[in-house]
């Protein structure tokens, strides 16, 4: 009968006191650069038994929408796993939050997926910019790379040299030939 909480990234002050007074035995917090893999809640749902009490802020911050909301709630159904979602009022035990009616889940699952693009927004807003290569160049160097493997090409390089000195692909070499109109050569050596 173990009491656990998910958080993923962070959560309001008022949910992390609820969650404390609650005596969770266990809160497994989730990085925000795990929002597609959440490894930690698949580990959670994995591990959790009959008879446990899984704490989350709310569905949206447990599941990236309605399809994993569904399975999250039909896990917790079939391994008899008590979901306490503090934020959406729900108790699938109806001790804590009584649901009013069918109206209040259906209420909740019509604004999950509102709720997930509002926390994957803010996931991304958190991230830290690329510093490798700054958003405005990006087609600008994609250009001079593919000018640069014209020439080389046009200049009799090797398919095979100008892929590891350009770091791309054969395939993308004859894109970009394909698409600026210049025919492949063919020769004997297996180019």
């Amino acid at each position: 009968m173990c009491k656990t909480a998910y958080i993923f990234n962070k959560v309001e002050d008022s949910t992390s006191a609820w969650i404390q007074a609650f005596g969770c035995d266990n809160v497994v917090t989730e990085k925000a650069a795990n929002e597609r893999s959440r490894p930690k809640l698949r580990q959670l749902v994995r591990d959790i038994k009959s008879g446990d009490t899984l704490i989350i802020s709310k569905l949206s911050n447990a599941t990236r929408g309605v399809h994993e909301a569904s399975v999250l709630l039909e896990i917790c159904r079939l391994k008899g796993v008590r979901l306490i979602s503090i934020e959406d009022m729900l108790d699938t035990e109806d001790v804590i939050f009584q649901l009013s009616s069918a109206q209040s889940l259906i209420n909740i699952m019509g604004k999950l997926p509102m709720e997930v693009n509002e926390l994957r927004r803010q996931v991304e807003i958190a991230k830290p910019k690329s510093i490798s290569q700054p958003e405005g160049n990006v087609k600008e160097n994609k250009l001079k790379r593919n000018v640069r493997v014209i020439n080389m090409y046009l200049a009799g390089h090797s398919l095979r040299g100008i892929c590891s000195q350009m770091k791309i692909c054969r395939t993308s070499v004859y894109n970009i030939l394909k698409r600026n109109g210049i025919s492949k050569r063919y020769n004997i050596s297996g180019e």
